[in-house]
Formats: C-alpha cells, sequence, structure tokens
C-alpha cells in the first residue's frame, strides 16, 4: 500500500463527518424554520384575541339574532370561547394544520374560501407590478448608462431617488386623486379590467424600478471600463455594437445574480 494513501478507516472517518455536517445543517435550519413558524402562529392568535368586541356578540348580531346571555353562553360553548387559553391555541393550530382556518365572523363563511377569492387577484397584481418594474428599471437605467454625465441623466436620477423615498401608501393615494378622482382616467376600485391594475401596479412598482435602474446602471457603467470593451472599442467596432455585444450581455448577467425587487431607501442611493 502506498504509505501517502490514508487507511480505509481514515477515509470512512471522513465521509462520516461530510456527511454529518449537512445533516447538522439541515438539522439546524429545521428547527429554526419550526420554532419561527410556532411564533407567527402565537403571534396569529393573539391577533385574534386583540381584535375588539366579543366574537359570540358579533356572530350574533350577524346573524340578525339578540345576543342574550342565554344565546351568548351557547355561542360561546360552541365556539369554544369559554376554554383555557392553551386549549383554545392547540385547537386553532391543529384546525389550521388540516386547512381549516375557521369562519369569517361578518360574512359566516369559511376563511380559507375567502382567502382562495383573493389568491389570483393577488398574484396578478404582484405579477404585473414585478413585470413593469422590472421593464421600466432596465431600460431608464440602460438609458442613464448611455447617457452618464448628461444634464438628463443627473435630473431623471434626482427624480427616481425622490420617488424611490415616497411611501407606496401615499403615492397610491396621490395617484387615485389625480387620475380617479380629478382626471377621471382611471378607475379606483373593482376587479376584472386592466385598467383597474394600473394605478395600484404603478404603485407597486415605483420602488423596485428605481433600485433596478440604479443596478443596471452601475453594472453597465462597470462594464465600460472593462478590458474587453476596450478591446472591441479599439477593434473599430460602433457604439451600439459594442453596447449589444460586451457591455449589455455582461452586465444583464451580473445583474441576474444580485436584483433584488424588494429595496429599501438603503439600495437607492447613486454613485
Amino acid at each position: 500500500m502506498d504509505p501517502r494513501t490514508p487507511p480505509p478507516t481514515e477515509n470512512a472517518a471522513v465521509a462520516l463527518s461530510g456527511w454529518r455536517m449537512p445533516a447538522a445543517f439541515v438539522a439546524r435550519v429545521s428547527s429554526q424554520a419550526v420554532a419561527t413558524l410556532v411564533l407567527l402562529s402565537i403571534a396569529a392568535f393573539g391577533l385574534t384575541l386583540a381584535a375588539r368586541g366579543d366574537p359570540a356578540q358579533i356572530a350574533l348580531q350577524q346573524d340578525g339574532q339578540t345576543p342574550t346571555p342565554e344565546l351568548l353562553a351557547t355561542y360561546r360553548a360552541q365556539l369554544g370561547l369559554d376554554d383555557p387559553l392553551p386549549v383554545r391555541y392547540m385547537h386553532w393550530s391543529a384546525a389550521a394544520l388540516h386547512g381549516d382556518l375557521g369562519r369569517s365572523l361578518l360574512s359566516n363563511r369559511p376563511v380559507a374560501q375567502i382567502l382562495g377569492e383573493r389568491i389570483l387577484p393577488t398574484l396578478l397584481l404582484a405579477g404585473s407590478a414585478l413585470v413593469l418594474s422590472t421593464i421600466a428599471g432596465l431600460l431608464v437605467g440602460i438609458a442613464l448608462a448611455n447617457a452618464h454625465g448628461s444634464t438628463v441623466e443627473f435630473a431623471t436620477r434626482g427624480s427616481l431617488t425622490l420617488l424611490a423615498s415616497v411611501p407606496a401608501f401615499w403615492l397610491s393615494i396621490t395617484l387615485i386623486v389625480l387620475f380617479g378622482e380629478r382626471w377621471h382616467l382611471l378607475p379606483v376600485a373593482g376587479y376584472g379590467t386592466w385598467q383597474q391594475f394600473v394605478m395600484p401596479a404603478v404603485a407597486l412598482a415605483v420602488a423596485p424600478a428605481a433600485a433596478l435602474t440604479r443596478l443596471t446602471r452601475g453594472l453597465l457603467l462597470e462594464t465600460r471600463r472593462e478590458d474587453y470593451v476596450r478591446t472591441a472599442q479599439a477593434k473599430g467596432l460602433t457604439p451600439g455594437t459594442v453596447a449589444r455585444r460586451h457591455k449589455l450581455r455582461k452586465g444583464l448577467t451580473a445583474l441576474s445574480q444580485r436584483a433584488n425587487f424588494q429595496p429599501t431607501l438603503d439600495t437607492v442611493h447613486w454613485t
């Protein structure tokens, strides 16, 4: 046997230790995820307790019944409101794990059914905002990189920084007042037509688009100083060809790895 070759027992020990490291990592991450879910469930259950009003009284009033003490006692017993809080939490969490989120006190409908009706509009709105922010961020970022050092770039950067600093709820109110109430160009509520998606999608897309613009511009300006770009320019290629074949390809590849579509105010500073 080659003296440099470790004995089989050492190889087995190394392989076993190599398996233990991923297993320990998976166990740690899994335990953290379970603990997080438990804490979130406790917080959600606590919010239901912090809501104003008596659930039994609200439910009876919604049914058109007078909440007498006898009816309240019967309804509380049916809902398990007289049980201790730990028991109520265990019943609530066990039902939630099976997909039973209870019934709405206002409409007396299953909560899971109500949430299911809202999933599609929510996904459509989120997808519309994502597509809009991506297209706007890429196009404006490319335009700013091409206009580097100009007055247009300086003015656009300032405007985008201002828009990214505006809270989404305030921007939403402004859009409703201007385009819905004053100019009557877009509907302010409802669901079913593309016009009703415009204002909420724009309000959600402004901040991510500003961050993506900043990333696109910065990466394209970085690629301009790369050796392969200078080599392409030295070969006599036109600026458009250099931009398409080298700057955009390299910059967008790096952008796809670094883009974050939920920016904070720290991500919209300009360099």
